[in-house]
């Protein structure tokens, strides 16, 4: 059959890799171009490869002709190889489905298969083919009549229905549209987005409409408001009711109010005599006697507060001096280590801590002086790497027996020296370890510095994926080699 259709010019054929793809092809292509999509697959695991883009297709309404191999009829239920019930198992996510038993039947079948995926609700149609009904003899005809009982294609909607979902919509603030794949297919796009404008200018008139409202209502509450205020003045100043306004003030209501200009002059003529009469303070006597009490309490708060400041100098003044004292007795200390540790690092020269810049050893910068053997005194900056790596671990050490912890951590402190200098190295360990109570933890992978050490802790990997930590005691170990 495919021989057939691929020798077919007007056909355009897809390869695709897997069946699955297949179906996926055929859905995409059918929902772009709105035509059905066609795919052709071979029996067995082939077909059952299409179920997932079938109940995709099936899902969202797509219509899709999907052509299935199939044994021979005869074999058809007789567990043959490659022989699989695909119409039972698609039977719940098709449209329709066909098991072609005549190849004198095709005809009629593919019209109607193509008819029914396109019409109404659209969906998948499966056509299982048999080998024999593909290769067989045709004798029928092309241009069969359709044979469809039981399937019709669904008419107008119900009247009732649409009355009463106009109706919900005209009753509804915001009403939302859920549109559907049913409205692509009937190409009725553009009448929904037509009747959505039209819905959205109805609401926007509609939304002004309220606002125009609610500004009339606020300016018509702002009027109340101010009259209430006006009325609640009148009680105030004039101790009668605004309806009884004009009578207390001698005013006929008839005659009318008088002119503004009139009302202006008494207003300023009354403002002019009060003015001329001045204002006297009763109360002067009693806020003079607060401001003298408030003037006293100030006095008594500053004399607090530079009694307060006096103090906090003299204690500045006392720290200063400790912290001079506790400096320099600190100083002395680091630095007589650092000269001894220099010498033994080094074997011999001199180096020392300096205070510099101030007179003050709390304000002065500190700089140390090295003279390596064989050398003349240089700052840091100018001495070697190994040079500056070594001085750094006597300052470090200085410091460090200044306050000693019950453990120390050096990670990879040897790994700028070279090999006299780690022997150097290890010797001022060796000596900080009799002096002290302090256990010393080195991370190293320089041969020498483990030589030295009392014990050594190690990772290694005997098997493949699996660590072990391996630990030896270097001293015992010594003691059995001499035993032994």
């Amino acid at each position: 059959l495919y021989d057939v259709l691929y020798s077919h010019s007007e056909l355009r054929h897809i390869s695709i890799v897997h069946e699955q793809g297949g179906t996926h092809a055929a859905d995409g292509y059918a929902r772009v171009t709105g035509k059905p999509g066609v795919v052709l697959v071979t029996s067995g695991p082939g077909g059952t490869n299409t179920v997932t883009g079938i109940a995709s297709a099936y899902m969202d309404s797509v219509p899709m002709v999907i052509f299935t191999g199939q044994v021979v009829s005869s074999l058809i239920g007789n567990d043959a190889f490659q022989e699989a019930d695909i119409i039972g198992i698609t039977r719940p996510i098709t449209k329709h489905s066909y098991l072609v038993k005549k190849t004198n039947d095709l005809p009629r079948v593919l019209k109607e298969a193509f008819y029914i995926t396109n019409t109404g609700r659209p969906g998948p149609v499966l056509i299982d083919l048999p080998k024999d009904v593909t290769s067989g003899p045709f004798t029928g005809t092309l241009n069969p009549k359709m044979d469809i009982p039981g399937y019709s294609v669904p008419g107008k909607g119900n009247h009732k229905d649409i009355v009463k979902i106009a109706e919900l919509f005209k009753k509804s603030k915001k009403p939302l549209l859920l549109i559907g794949h049913g409205a692509a297919i009937a190409k009725a796009e553009n009448a929904v987005r037509d009747q959505d404008l039209a819905l959205r200018e109805a609401q926007k008139a509609l939304s002004e409409a309220r606002e125009e409202r609610a500004r009339i209502e606020a300016r018509l509450e702002g009027a109340r408001e101010r009259r209430r205020d006006q009325a609640q003045h009148i009680r105030e100043n004039f101790e009668c009711d605004a309806s009884e306004l004009l009578a207390t003030l001698e005013l006929d209501a008839e005659a009318g109010l008088p002119s503004t200009e009139e009302i202006e002059q008494q207003i300023v003529k009354l403002r002019s005599d009060r003015e001329r009469l001045g204002g006297v303070n009763l109360r002067a006597e009693e806020e003079a006697e607060a401001l003298g009490a408030e003037f006293d309490g100030m006095e008594k708060e500053r004399a607090d507060l530079e009694e307060a400041i006096a103090k906090l100098r003299t204690a500045i003044t006392n720290l200063n001096k400790e912290g001079r004292k506790r400096l320099m007795e600190a100083f002395d200390t680091v630095n007589a280590h650092f000269q001894r540790l220099f010498k033994v690092l080094f074997g011999g020269g001199e180096a020392e801590l300096q205070l510099i810049e101030s007179d003050d050893p709390l304000e002065s910068g500190l700089e140390l002086l090295c003279r390596p053997p064989g050398k003349k005194p240089q700052v840091l900056t100018l001495l070697s790497g190994g040079e500056k790596a070594l001085t750094a671990l006597a300052l470090i050490f200085a410091v460090f027996l200044t306050n000693p912890s019950p453990i120390c951590v050096l990670d990879e402190v040897d790994a700028p020296l070279d090999d006299s200098n780690v022997h150097r190295f290890c010797a001022m360990l060796e000596e900080m370890k009799k002096t002290t109570q302090t256990r010393f933890l080195v991370i190293t992978h320089n041969p020498i510095s483990m030589a030295t050490m009392d014990r050594l802790f190690g990772v290694t990997m005997q098997e493949k994926g699996v660590s072990q930590l391996v630990s030896v005691d270097l001293q015992t170990a010594e003691r059995f080699r001499e035993v032994g």
